[in-house]
């Protein structure tokens, strides 16, 4: 979805980070760089708290590894 405010051309992206879940890997990559503070994570369908992980560019980064087979899911606004 896209949407226009002033002067700014904002995308709502939703994507599943790449990256190995196993257990031990904690840092992925997204397709864009979101907006300054509004990534939102899931890992198995579960809302992660802000202080769970961190992002700066693509690189998406849980301060815990999702355990082995974990979904992953990234929601954010992405300026164009």
């Amino acid at each position: 979805m896209k949407v226009s405010a002033r002067g700014l051309n904002l995308n709502f992206q939703t994507e599943v980070p790449t990256g190995t879940v196993n257990g031990a890997n904690a840092t992925f990559t997204l397709t864009q760089t979101p907006y300054p503070s509004s990534l939102i994570a899931f890992i198995n369908g579960l809302i992660q708290l802000p202080t769970a992980f961190s992002f700066s560019g693509t690189t998406l980064t849980f301060t815990a590894a999702p355990p082995i087979g974990s979904d992953l899911l990234a929601y954010y606004v992405r300026n164009t």
